[in-house]
């Protein structure tokens, strides 16, 4: 818990500004690797959801947990001056794209924690209005 706080603590005092300029390239990055586990798994293996690299595995699923609020915040927030039914039908899109794919790993709770963060960053965005 006390790594957890210092985390907190130093993302903090990152500008959001730096948050905005990686959303999007960490978001493609984390899209690609889950594509990457869909296309390189072995066939005999249905349930795996890592991506073999060299010796060592990674699970991208975490990391669009993180992703995927940072990229529909920039979203909006590059697009409040006129949000329309338009743009929140391209924040679903957004959102559910990844959900599906770690949905299809299979990992359901993975992919209902991706779409919560995704919408709580989309419904405080509709309540707040323009």
């Amino acid at each position: 818990m006390l790594l957890a706080l210092a985390a907190d603590v130093v993302a903090a005092q990152v500008p959001p500004q730096v948050f905005m300029r990686y959303a999007l390239p960490a978001f493609v990055l984390v899209l690609l690797m889950l594509a990457g586990v869909a296309l390189f798994r072995r066939r005999e293996e249905q349930r795996a959801r890592w991506l073999p690299l060299d010796s060592r595995a990674s699970s991208p699923r975490s990391s669009m947990k993180i992703a995927m609020p940072l990229m529909l915040a920039r979203y909006f927030h590059r697009h409040e001056a006129a949000l329309r039914l338009r743009e929140y039908v391209v924040a679903f899109a957004l959102l559910a794209v990844p959900t599906a794919m770690i949905a299809r790993q299979p990992d359901l709770g993975t992919a209902l924690l991706v779409a919560a963060a995704g919408f709580y960053v989309s419904f405080s965005r509709a309540s707040r209005g323009n």
